[in-house]
């Protein structure tokens, strides 16, 4: 008896490292993947229309709507990812539970805050560049890489988040990692039968 127990204490903390692991791996690809969209927002981002005069870059046509749509794309792009960061997850159906979920939300959520900083600080720097190089009169434009509605950054968690409960919703096993199968009819005049990998086979 003691061997077996022990067998299975062993093989649950497996397990259990395996999902913690697992956990760690996503936040800190999340992390990552806000680096390589700050890159995206900078690059996608509206440009603002600037002239140089003696007294610095002046703006020639400063439109408000260059700013919305700033924030606009950020939403866009972290909306997007949260989707498929929600879907990618459940993909991971060796891992699925709470700790992954959790992990989706931090991981998220850090993701948007690296977006964030990093792009407004790419935006910044080449937006000096630009600026440093221009002569007398000379006109050019400028990213604007900037956030106002900083709201959005709970966007991509939460995005994330809901479409892992959606798929978890639509899961047919109880411990959402099982893999239903269908086994052949057990006897004349008897349906097929459905089991899991975790569970009893029970007649339909």
């Amino acid at each position: 008896m003691k061997p077996l127990l022990s067998a299975r204490l062993r093989q649950a903390w497996r397990q259990r490292r395996g999902v913690m692991v697992a956990a760690g791996v996503l936040v800190a690809v999340l992390t990552v993947v806000g680096a390589g969209l700050a890159v995206l927002w900078w690059w996608w981002g509206p440009q603002l229309d600037i002239i140089a005069s003696p007294r610095g870059a002046l703006v020639a046509n400063e439109q408000p709507e260059e700013y919305i749509s700033s924030d606009g794309r950020f939403g866009l792009i972290v909306g997007v990812t949260g989707v498929v960061a929600g879907l990618a997850a459940w993909l991971a159906r060796r891992f699925r539970g709470p700790e992954l979920l959790l992990a989706l939300a931090l991981g998220a959520f850090a993701g948007s805050l690296v977006m964030w900083q990093l792009g407004e600080e790419i935006g910044t720097v080449h937006g000096q560049d630009i600026v440093d190089a221009m002569v007398m009169g000379e006109s050019g434009q400028v990213p604007i890489v900037e956030l106002h509605a900083t709201g959005l950054l709970f966007l991509q968690p939460l995005l994330a988040v809901l479409t892992y409960v959606v798929c978890v919703s639509w899961s047919s096993t109880p411990d959402l990692r099982s893999t239903p199968a269908v086994l052949p009819p057990v006897g004349p005049g008897r349906e097929s039968v459905t089991a899991t990998d975790n569970t009893p086979a029970q007649v339909k």
